[in-house]
């Protein structure tokens, strides 16, 4: 039953990131990305070996390579799919205005003619239109490619046009206004969560680390054999047990701090997905400051 379970979850992570690379029209197949990115993973794991004693951290360096190659994909198409969604508004309205004396077709063409992630892709829809690819087969390939809740209603209002035949010019200025509404508002979301985004980034990535290494530091300087604050309190093994617990303690705090943080600017920025990228940048450098502030002799 759990065999089962995973090997779904995989083959649902496989034709996610296989919808992704489809997306960027990368050529490459999900299991040869995911293959290079487990041999980097494995290379890297070799090398940092003698360098990384502990079991743990080594295999959260050492998974970085094939994390990077499961995710990164993903996250470069949502980057892309919201680049032309906020070109698509000014398309809608150029569309609209042409709409009354243009065909579908033309409408296609013309938009193809700009610059953009947008136009790319109205140029691939237009290339298929002229090499025999009906205009509705070519606008469900397009939405298909891309996911986009605004490109896929204005792919089905040409689809709609083109089989009917109406005037598309109302309908289109309808949906750019509609388009151009959420948008806005997904921008003054951001820049109403911009301060928490940062505050959480900066108490993950400085604030805590600085604070737990201050810790470590102290701790190192109470369980040194030179120091008599324990002398008579406990004897050179406890105070070097508690050392220990304060480290381990220290950097699994930092740790679970980094996953939190992680998840909860991800779950800001409206893309779960991003909680990997997060994880990756926010686990190193949280980990690498308390090392460096409880290596320090600061008391």
């Amino acid at each position: 039953m759990i065999e089962e379970s995973l090997r779904l979850a995989w083959k649902r992570r496989l034709d996610s990131l296989g919808r992704s690379l489809r997306q960027l029209g990368w050529k490459q197949k999900p299991e040869t990305l995911t293959a290079v990115g487990a041999g980097g993973s494995a290379l890297l794991c070799a090398a940092l070996a003698a360098f990384v004693p502990k079991f743990p951290a080594l295999v959260v360096l050492a998974s970085t390579p094939l994390i990077a190659a499961l995710y990164v994909p993903r996250v470069l198409a949502a980057r892309r799919t919201a680049t032309m969604e906020s070109q698509l508004v000014a398309s809608l309205y150029a569309a609209s205005a042409e709409a009354s004396f243009s065909s579908p077709e033309d409408l296609v063409e013309s938009l193809a003619s700009g610059r953009g992630e947008l136009s790319e892709e109205l140029q691939k829809c237009h290339a298929e239109i002229t090499n025999g690819e009906t205009f509705e087969g070519a606008l469900k390939r397009l939405a298909q490619r891309n996911d986009s809740k605004l490109l896929s209603r204005f792919c089905s209002m040409m689809m709609v046009g083109y089989r009917t035949g109406c005037d598309m010019s109302k309908v289109l200025s309808s949906l750019a206004d509609d388009a151009s509404m959420t948008l806005q508002a997904t921008r003054e979301r951001a820049s109403a969560i911009l301060v928490e985004k940062y505050t959480v980034i900066a108490s993950a990535c400085l604030v805590l680390p600085v604070m737990l290494g201050s810790v470590i530091s102290l701790s190192s300087s109470i369980a040194s054999p030179d120091n008599s604050i324990l002398r008579f309190g406990a004897d050179e093994d406890t105070r070097k047990a508690l050392f220990g617990a304060a480290v381990l303690g220290s950097g699994l705090y930092a740790a679970l701090f980094s996953i939190i943080a992680a998840v909860f600017v991800a779950v800001q920025d409206g893309r779960k997905e991003n909680a990997i990228i997060y994880l990756l940048l926010f686990l190193p450098v949280s980990l690498s400051i308390l090392t460096l502030v409880s290596s320090a002799q600061l008391f």
